[in-house]
């Protein structure tokens, strides 16, 4: 297991002698941020310069090839400009899920409004909608709903804020704050087509009620 708080801090030695000044944010994303990281997770690092050129991409490809464990490094680069016009509910997902090392994110918080949550919130369910009845019908895995974990956390955080206005990082954390019924489809046990039904039926849900159709008993 990666010793995150060595890495990160030989994370942040290479790339601020590489961009100094230039640097808006570094924060940490994923598992490792949410204090889930297994042996196998990556390490997702967030990078945000005050501009951003091709030149840039191929000093920090290079420069953190010196770090252990390169393999496991990813995430995302950009620059300041681009993320302030970028879309608003992808930005609003990395704000919610970033972890600010070096600088911070607060500059895109006045641009995110709760159209933009609902917007989010809207366009997971839609996918995670198809994806149950894709299974369903077509489907041969035997894990489809262990592999649905990370798209229904993603997507329980974002409702829970939509409903409470509370941003929450961590899977644990937010177990703690939810009703049974959501509790359940954070955490199903086992591969069964009741559980299914509930993931679906949540997912009609969210879709009927922030597509402004009525709602009725599944």
């Amino acid at each position: 297991m990666i010793e995150l708080k060595v890495w990160l801090e030989q994370y942040r030695k290479i790339v601020e002698e590489v961009f100094g000044t230039r640097i808006v944010c570094i924060g940490l994303q994923g598992s490792y941020g949410r204090g889930e990281a297994n042996p196998e997770s990556d390490l997702d690092m967030v990078l945000i310069l005050d501009t951003l050129i091709m030149d840039d991409l191929r000093l920090y490809r290079r420069e953190t090839e010196r770090l252990p464990e390169r393999d496991k490094l990813c995430g995302f680069v950009c620059g300041k400009t681009e993320l302030l016009a970028w879309d608003k509910a992808d930005a609003l997902s990395l704000y919610q899920d970033t972890t600010p090392i070096v600088g911070d994110l607060e500059f895109l918080r006045p641009l995110l409004t709760a159209e933009d949550l609902k917007r989010n919130i809207l366009t997971a369910a839609c996918g995670l909608y198809h994806a149950c009845c894709h299974y369903f019908l077509f489907g041969h895995s035997e894990t489809f709903l262990n592999e649905m974990r990370k798209p229904v956390f993603f997507l329980l955080r974002s409702e829970y804020e939509y409903r409470t206005g509370q941003c929450v990082r961590g899977r644990e954390e937010l177990r703690k704050k939810l009703d049974k019924e959501r509790r359940f489809l954070l955490e199903p046990e086992g591969e069964t087509e009741e559980n299914l039904n509930r993931l679906f039926g949540w997912a009609g849900r969210l879709i009927r009620e922030l597509g402004g159709v009525p709602i009725k008993d599944d």
